[in-house]
């Protein structure tokens, strides 16, 4: 046992060692694809340098802890837990992100900042819950955003630390094991998600890791089965990749029944075998789900190159490769630590042991989420969607280094190693997030790991020295943003022939860019609506099916394939386009009216006159757009509402010819006009 204490501890120190090195030189090469370990990136040396001090006096006190001694019981452990976790609270809001350029903060709080904010379907529960604080806070636009955001980053890192100190508490007797335990909880990369972080994956990540720790206690029949269930719905309802839980679920409830019993009398080679069926079988489903669904074709990393491929970015290709490898060191700093504790628990068989089984399903659930996901934005600025992932390798490390029960020789020390290590990482994150100009910089620095993937993120850049009146920083933003992607040029150019009534050369242009750029979003919606222009309703829908599947959330998009499908006779389809447009974009008359033209179509009476009792109550409308409600109010009644709003059209400049024109077309609406 000594010696392979000693064996473990030296291999722990070499690894320990080696990861603050790898750290060191990511961080002097920040534009390179080493984006995972580059933490202290752009930071003062002299910051660097008592950073990895304070890694090498801690790692020297680490060695001192007692592995025995009993933890306080009882209210002297509650009191004690409450007063670190009211300290970790104070650090999440005291060192709470000062600008949001780490992830896609700056376009999350501008949706959240709207009156009617976008509700995203696939994080559902999250977006409510911010929509909830905002209103509850009271506090209007980007203010009450960022407070909505800024609160629930810090209740779910609470909840999260709550969580923790409950289940080491159930866990182990020893207080080194229990501070070891909930510290590595706390601080694994993900945890950046709980200082302020603006983005919708806080509680997310949160009720995934409180998943995990439920599930070790169902396995150590601490709590009922049947808990497993609260945090599965939460993360689910949170995210739609919480539904990477169920795997792990499936084997915790089916584990004690007879079913599981006898899987478990299965030889290895039996296990492989349907294993690997199940696996084809998955690969099979996500191919063929993949060919048949737009939506799914440009979420999902392509397995192969083609035409929509950006930047040659495939499943194994390195690039993407090197960013799961990133990911992971991002997430969980001493990886290294739990490779060396992986093998050594596999010699022992304690990877078989249940709780160890049902954390790696999880964690493969998970990162496998993260392989055949698309990081839109590009990996280094997705991170915050995967942070889930880091959840249970983290508690799988501090499991198997802590157990009383089946000790890994050394482990308490290799757990305060990799505390260490996740400490010292997480550390030169929080520098950045409170720094704006590091933020500012590293967000350049990824700009550069993945151009074709950011080509737009230099508008939350511009944005934000424009809302600074830094005229000076703006126009170099909009110089690099234009000779970086010279095909901008060109869609401006395409956009100001069609606003010219000039369609063939608009149209011509339009094409020539999605030829030299098929991922192009916004290439295509332009083609698309040139194909509206020109009552081809077909190529119109093919067109802008191609930009949503680029880009879900471009409000035109939907409005312009909402005005296809109304002309070919979909309303149903016509009418789920313009919602989902007006669910992006909600202060857009014209789609509003359209809106209620289709649910007319669909003998949706009432949805109908709602949407034009909306539109009518809005500010500032055009005079055309008053005459499309007089329009309406003349054939629908009432009509004092049709004079209403034809005043107004005329008082704002509408053509007196078209005046004249609907006043014949409408002569009772024109009777009560002339009164």
């Amino acid at each position: 046992m000594a010696h392979d204490e000693h064996r473990i501890l030296t291999w722990s120190l070499i690894i320990f060692v080696l990861t603050l090195a790898a750290h060191l030189v990511a961080a002097s090469l920040p534009e390179m694809r080493l984006w995972g370990a580059a933490a202290w990136a752009r930071v003062a040396p002299a910051l660097w340098a008592a950073a990895v001090l304070s890694a090498l006096v801690l790692l020297a006190a680490s060695f001192r802890l007692p592995a025995a001694g009993r933890a306080p019981a009882g209210r002297r452990y509650v009191l004690a837990a409450a007063a670190a976790g009211l300290a970790t609270v104070a650090l999440f809001y005291l060192l709470r992100t000062k600008a949001h350029f780490l992830g896609d903060g700056y376009t999350a709080l501008s949706l959240l900042a709207d009156d009617s904010p976008l509700i995203k379907t696939r994080e559902i529960g999250e977006s409510l819950a911010h929509a909830w604080v905002k209103r509850l806070s009271g506090a209007e636009g980007e203010a009450g955003a960022l407070f909505s955001f800024r609160f629930i980053s810090i209740a779910a890192g609470a909840l999260l630390f709550g969580a923790a100190a409950w289940s080491a508490a159930r866990l182990f007797d020893s207080a080194a094991r229990r501070a070891l335990f909930v510290a590595g909880v706390m601080t694994g990369g993900y945890a950046l998600l709980f200082f302020g972080y603006v983005e919708n994956y806080s509680l997310f990540v949160a009720s995934t890791g409180i998943y995990a720790l439920v599930g070790l206690l169902v396995v150590r029949g601490q709590v009922a089965r049947w808990w497993l269930l609260i945090p599965l719905a939460a993360s689910a309802a949170c995210h739609v990749l919480g539904v990477t839980l169920l795997p792990s679920a499936v084997y915790l409830l089916l584990a004690p029944t007879r079913a599981g019993k006898r899987l478990r009398t299965w030889r290895v080679s039996q296990r492989l075998t349907v294993g690997g069926l199940l696996l084809l079988v998955a690969g099979w489903a996500v191919v063929g789900v993949r060919q048949s669904h737009l939506f799914f074709r440009y979420s999902l990393v392509p397995p192969f190159e083609d035409a929509f491929t950006i930047g040659g970015y495939t499943l194994f290709s390195p690039a993407h490769l090197a960013d799961l490898l990133n990911l992971l060191v991002l997430l969980l700093p001493p990886v290294g630590l739990l490779v060396l504790v992986i093998v050594s628990a596999a010699r022992s068989r304690r990877l078989a042991a249940r709780d160890a089984v049902f954390l790696i399903v999880l964690s493969l659930s998970a990162l496998g989420a993260a392989f055949i996901f698309d990081p839109k934005l590009g990996m280094p600025r997705d991170w915050d969607l995967f942070a889930f992932a880091g959840i249970a390798p983290a508690v799988l490390l501090y499991v198997l280094t802590l157990d009383p029960q089946s000790p890994l020789p050394g482990g308490l020390r290799v757990a305060a190693m990799a505390v260490v290590l996740s400490l010292f990482a997480l550390g030169g994150r929080l520098v950045a997030a409170n720094d704006p100009p590091i933020q500012i910089a590293r967000f350049n620095d990824y700009l550069t790991v993945d151009p074709e993937r950011d080509r737009n993120a230099r508008y939350l850049l511009l944005t934000y020295y424009k809302d600074r009146g830094d005229s000076a920083a703006a126009d170099r933003v909009r110089a690099e943003w234009r000779a970086a992607f010279p095909l901008r040029d060109k869609l401006d150019e395409a956009q100001r022939l069609h606003r010219e009534e000039k369609l063939p050369e608009a149209t011509a242009l339009f094409e020539q860019i999605v030829r030299e750029d098929p991922t192009y979003a916004d290439a295509w919606a332009g083609l698309g609506w040139m194909m509206v222009r020109y009552r081809d309703w077909d190529s119109a829908i093919a067109c802008l099916d191609m930009s949503l599947g680029l880009n879900p959330y471009h409000a035109a998009a939907c409005s312009n394939r909402g005005l296809a499908h109304l002309q070919l006779g979909h309303a149903q389809q016509a009418a789920r386009d313009f919602e989902r447009s007006l669910s992006i974009d909600p202060n857009v008359p014209a789609v509003m009216y359209n809106l209620a033209v289709a649910y007319l179509r669909c003998r949706r009476y009432e949805d109908a006159g709602r949407v034009i009792a909306r539109m009518a109550a809005m500010p500032d409308m055009l005079a055309g757009e008053h005459l499309k409600l007089f329009e309406w109010y003349a054939t629908y009644g009432p009509l004092p509402a049709a004079v209403a709003q034809l005043r107004f059209a005329i008082d704002k400049g509408a053509d007196s010819a078209y005046v004249q024109y609907l006043l014949q077309r409408f002569p009772d609406a024109a009777k009560a006009f002339r009164r």
